[in-house]
């Protein structure tokens, strides 16, 4: 469940605990980007999942003051029991041009959440499961790919997560950022991304598996370069100043001693 951190929530992790790890307050540092919507038997909202549905896109606040979000919900009514209101969504068809919002090519082959056991409750945990023959069904855990008929023997996890006993965290919290690529399922490849290699070891890939991120740098500073060429430039014009000087001054001496000459025979 993605959550935004820090003074203007400009840092996006998978889930509290990933903030957490980070350094992170997950209370008071972190918002939840996207809350999930709360229905069933708990609540007094049922949304109706045999009514016909039109996605809606919302714009919210994670925080008062912070960045504004898109959240993308199956229905309005969803996006009501998420906290949202009508006011802050539209539905996706009614946008320019259409939107495919965390869409994909099959998405219409895939039954929605809730549309089969709608009275279910799940917890807000961002693990996204691939469902479905050719694993082409993807929702945000097992437990919401349940609500939409599956089982869990149908199912696989995407990317997983690190592991380590007893919670202890054996690498180090540093931002090398690597991508692996393995297979949820025999013949779906997918590609993960893990803050380091130790995280994507830790959460069961090779090193093999993976490559290190390109990270944008700063453009390399060619003023040294241009302060050598100058110099090599001043040096040079120096040299020949007083390669001419030498020879001015060689050209004199031999006129004087010339009239010398010249003098003494006359």
């Amino acid at each position: 469940n993605p959550v935004l951190c820090g003074d203007a929530a400009q840092c996006e992790y998978s889930n509290n605990c990933y903030a957490g790890t980070a350094g992170f307050d997950e209370f008071s540092e972190c918002c939840v980007k996207c809350p999930a919507p709360t229905v069933g038997e708990d609540t007094d909202m049922e949304c109706d999942s045999s009514a016909d549905k039109v996605s809606v896109t919302c714009e919210r606040e994670c925080q008062p003051g912070s960045v504004m979000v898109e959240c993308e919900y199956e229905s309005l009514c969803l996006a009501v029991a998420a906290g949202l209101t009508e006011d802050d969504c539209i539905a996706m068809e009614e946008q320019e041009g259409g939107s495919d919002l965390g869409a994909t090519a099959s998405d219409d082959e895939c039954p929605d959440a809730l549309s089969i056991n709608p009275d279910t409750l799940c917890a807000e945990i961002f693990n996204p499961v691939l469902c479905g023959d050719e694993a082409q069904c993807e929702y945000e855990n097992d437990c919401v790919a349940g609500t939409a008929g599956f089982t869990p023997s149908d199912c696989c996890v995407k990317c997983p997560d690190p592991f380590w006993v007893e919670d202890e965290t054996p690498c180090e919290l540093v931002e090398e950022p690597v991508e692996c690529e393995r297979e949820c399922t025999v013949g779906v490849p997918v590609k993960c991304e893990y803050m380091n290699l130790c995280y994507a070891q830790a959460a069961g890939l090779e090193q093999a598996q993976c490559k290190p991120v390109d990270v944008p740098t700063a453009p390399e500073d060619d003023t040294s370069t241009a302060d050598a060429g100058d110099e090599v430039t001043t040096q040079s014009d120096a040299s020949s100043a007083h390669t001419a000087f030498a020879g001015a001054f060689a050209g004199v001496m031999v006129l004087m001693a010339w009239t010398v000459v010249q003098s003494v025979l006359g």
